[in-house]
């Protein structure tokens, strides 16, 4: 079983042999997955870099439409069992990795729930534009505009919610992260159109309630401010929070969540860490998952006191340019060899979703060559060799 996203020692070993090429020269040779055989994350703060057997990235920003939204969930008797709002979504880039959830009757999160909800596939969709209803379009795509849309609708008797869940439900740590924004409402009054408060974005790994690494996002919030923590953050025999588990998190460099911006959560053996815009918030140690487990992203909202209380009548919209999800896989425990690794991440990387070569053993001469031109590598990978060396 891969922890942490670390090599077996015979391939830590055998990685130390490689010829590693230079930023400058991998640039122009930028590897899709398939020809990858691990994928390793960078780590600007200094820690060594994270390898993963598993790479997923989709794109939203050049779907073919149109896409008109979806009428708001409004009977409760059937919500829960509409269709799929698009074709796109049996697409195999899609439905090979992500599932919507449907439900077919009324829930509460916890016993503090005002509100029941339903999860309706009627709440997934392909939008265009920037969706802020500002008439300017200042979307970050370079193609069509177009996203993904998480919508949560408040009605009298409940509220419609929105979840997407990994199929793959086996993940032993991970690094995912999305380019978002939380939208505005629209408004058919003609009011300014501004962000709906009482609902909450959640980005996260999920095997139970006390097996969860958490990235939030609470419309009641300023737009600054992102909640992370591992779960549990609250002990109900003592009641009261779990100290160290949970943060309130100041973004960096007036990076706000109703802009465009890239959200990351690493999921690694016995740390969590958050990222924004390439920078690194915040680490946690304590109450750090160990179970195999599943990414989930929902939109959602309870009356209750986390999520806050959305008016009848009213919804929030998430949008989302692109998943990349890199990952390793409980059960591949003694898979296979990292012959070709690549980089997902970094400045080496010209375009996100397409890793680029970050060292091939199976290149002619690398063996007798041996150059070392990719010295942070080169370090962090020492490192875990005497790490396993000392086992």
């Amino acid at each position: 079983m891969h922890h942490g996203g670390l090599l077996p020692r015979e391939l830590l070993l055998l990685a130390l042999s490689f010829t590693l090429i230079a930023p400058a020269t991998v640039a122009a040779q930028q590897q899709s997955s398939p020809q990858c055989d691990c994928f390793l994350t960078s780590d600007p703060t200094g820690n060594k870099p994270t390898f993963f057997t598993h790479h997923y990235f989709i794109d939203f920003r050049n779907a073919s439409g149109p896409f008109p939204a979806p009428p708001n969930i409004t009977a409760a008797d059937t919500s829960g069992t509409e269709a799929l709002t698009s074709s796109y979504f049996t697409t195999p880039t899609w439905s090979s990795f992500w599932s919507i959830n449907n439900a077919t009757g009324l829930y509460n999160f916890s016993s503090s729930s005002h509100t029941p909800q339903v999860a309706s596939a009627g709440n997934v969709f392909i939008a265009s534009g920037d969706g802020d209803n500002d008439g300017d379009d200042d979307s970050s795509s370079r193609n069509n505009g177009t996203f993904l849309a998480l919508r949560t609708s408040r009605n009298r008797a409940f509220q419609s919610v929105a979840e997407l869940t990994s199929r793959e439900t086996d993940m032993q740590h991970l690094s995912v992260r999305a380019r978002l924004r939380v939208l505005a409402s629209n408004d058919s009054a003609g009011q300014q159109s501004v962000v709906e408060t009482g609902a909450v974005f959640g980005l996260f790994t999920y095997q139970s309630d006390t097996q969860e690494s958490d990235l939030e996002i609470l419309t009641d919030d300023d737009s600054s401010t992102v909640h992370c923590s591992n779960q549990p953050d609250y002990d109900a025999k003592k009641d009261r929070p779990v100290e160290g588990a949970s943060s309130e998190v100041a973004m960096p460099d007036g990076v706000k969540w109703t802009a465009w911006n890239t959200q990351r959560l690493d999921w690694l053996d016995g740390v969590s860490r958050w990222w924004v815009e390439g920078v690194n918030v915040l680490n946690k140690t304590v109450n750090v998952p160990k179970k195999p487990s599943a990414v989930v992203l929902n939109l959602w909202s309870d009356g209750g006191d986390w999520s806050g209380n959305m008016t009848v009548g009213r919804q929030a919209r998430v949008g989302i340019e692109w998943i990349e999800v890199a990952y390793n896989v409980s059960r591949d425990s003694g898979r296979g060899s990292c012959k070709v690794g690549c980089w997902i991440d970094g400045d080496q990387v010209k375009d996100v979703g397409a890793p680029v070569l970050a060292f091939n053993s199976t290149m002619e001469g690398a063996a007798a060559s041996r150059r070392v031109v990719a010295s942070d590598l080169l370090a962090g990978l020492v490192g875990v060799v005497l790490l396993f060396s000392l086992l």
